[in-house]
């Protein structure tokens, strides 16, 4: 009974570990003028987390540090952009 237990909270603990692996990642997006751009959807690929910039730009979101940020805006190019084990990127 002892081990089924002990099992079970492992079991019951192990999404978690996945959830460790996110590091926050902070950044301003920016036009020709470099100016910030507020309301940019900020996604990380191939999931549905995301978050939008504020009035001067800036965004902070929680994502995997081998994952893909993608950036889009109303008449702007879609834009990806690797993190690699950054914790900013502008």
């Amino acid at each position: 009974m002892k081990k089924c237990l002990t099992f079970l909270i492992l079991l019951l603990l192990a999404p978690g570990y996945g959830f460790a692996q996110r590091n926050r990642v902070t950044g301003k997006v920016t036009g020709a003028d470099n100016q910030g751009l507020p309301a940019v959807n900020v996604l990380v690929s191939g999931t549905s987390l995301g978050t939008a910039t504020d009035a001067q730009g800036n965004y902070a979101i929680d994502a995997p540090a081998d994952a893909s940020l993608v950036f889009s805006y109303i008449s702007y190019v879609t834009q990806t952009v690797a993190i690699n084990n950054r914790s900013v990127v502008d």
